[in-house]
């Protein structure tokens, strides 16, 4: 049996004593898409960097295991993680002006990408690069190969980023909130861009966002974090139908179904109340200060993550027994 594409056992990332990430497992099979949600700050950035090994000083990657198609990642020498980086993995950033090179042409750039990891010729790898601007459904390619970043617009910025991340054709593709500040028909695009790719190349898709609508459409997985901790993880049918942490149902609530505003007091959407406390200052459950059913043990001991049903874990042994549908939200 073909070992999981991506497998992390226990991975934390800490910045001089604080848990910017904490005892994180995760599992994405190949040919699969893993959507990673959360609120900014939770750690799904972070995760991701982590995952390619570019998490920043002074930050520190620790864990039992981060297996990439069988391989651990965690031990390898820096030299040897850059051959991965394209080849094996890839990534795209949230805002692609800011990762091109805006004095570079587009084109340049993708030839680079290429010749980094393939001995090719210049000639050749231009090829390779045109073809790539076609395969990521850019109009006429070969003018696009010598335009500028900034003559783009964002849409197309963003399948350049696609482009020079598949060049070499990764197994794993991460898409960190491809989408962000790009309007609703060019988001729908990119994402119908990044599955197609997916089936295409054969790899194993994870994205990052923050919006739970793109989860509905594009996920097999869904993977919810809260303060650098996964607490909760299921298909996106019954993660919307049956979510079972406190954390998962507010968050489902304030953010997925406006409608559902007609069923609460003033007409208004419910929201999670307080702010976020740190993973280190926290005792017990990370989400206790902010719960409405929070009780006395849930201040003292951190809640495991347990299996609720087929392929649904969640951290709450509070609510487990309650089964709530979305309408009851805490």
């Amino acid at each position: 049996m073909n070992p999981p594409l991506l497998e992390l056992r226990d991975i934390t990332v800490s910045f001089r004593g604080h848990e910017a990430v904490r005892g994180l497992n995760l599992t994405l099979h190949h040919g699969e898409t893993l959507a990673l949600v959360g609120e900014s700050g939770c750690g799904k950035s972070t995760t991701a960097l982590a995952v390619i090994r570019l998490v920043p000083r002074p930050g520190r990657i620790t864990g039992a295991a981060m297996l990439l198609d069988g391989l651990d990642l965690l031990p390898l020498p820096i030299a040897a993680m850059r051959r991965l980086r394209g080849t094996q993995v890839a990534m795209i950033f949230q805002e692609p002006m800011t990762s091109l090179n805006p004095v570079m042409t587009v084109g340049r750039q993708i030839v680079e990408a290429i010749r980094q990891h393939r001995t090719v010729s210049h000639a050749t790898a231009r090829t390779q690069a045109i073809e790539l601007l076609d395969l990521v459904r850019i109009p006429d390619p070969a003018r696009c190969f010598d335009n500028f970043p900034q003559r783009l617009s964002g849409g197309m910025r963003q399948r350049v980023m696609i482009a020079i991340a598949v060049a070499c054709r990764p197994k794993l593709l991460i898409a960190d909130e491809p989408t962000t500040a790009l309007d609703v028909t060019v988001q729908a695009q990119i994402l119908d861009l990044l599955q197609s790719l997916k089936r295409q190349l054969g790899m194993g898709l994870l994205l990052i966002t923050h919006d739970l609508g793109v989860v509905t459409q594009w996920a097999d997985r869904v993977a919810v974090m809260y303060a650098g901790r996964k607490v909760e993880e299921a298909t996106p049918a019954v993660l919307f139908e049956q979510p079972i942490h406190p954390y998962t149902r507010g968050l489902l609530g304030a953010t997925l179904w406006p409608e559902a505003a007609r069923t609460y007091r003033d007409g208004r959407l419910p929201e999670i109340p307080g702010s976020v406390v740190s993973a280190a200052a926290a005792s017990g459950c990370v989400f206790a200060p902010r719960c409405s059913l929070v009780q006395p043990e849930c201040r003292i001991n951190e809640p495991p993550l347990t299996e609720v049903g087929t392929d649904h874990l969640a951290a709450c042994p509070i609510v487990l027994h309650a089964r709530p549908h979305v309408p009851a939200l805490c």
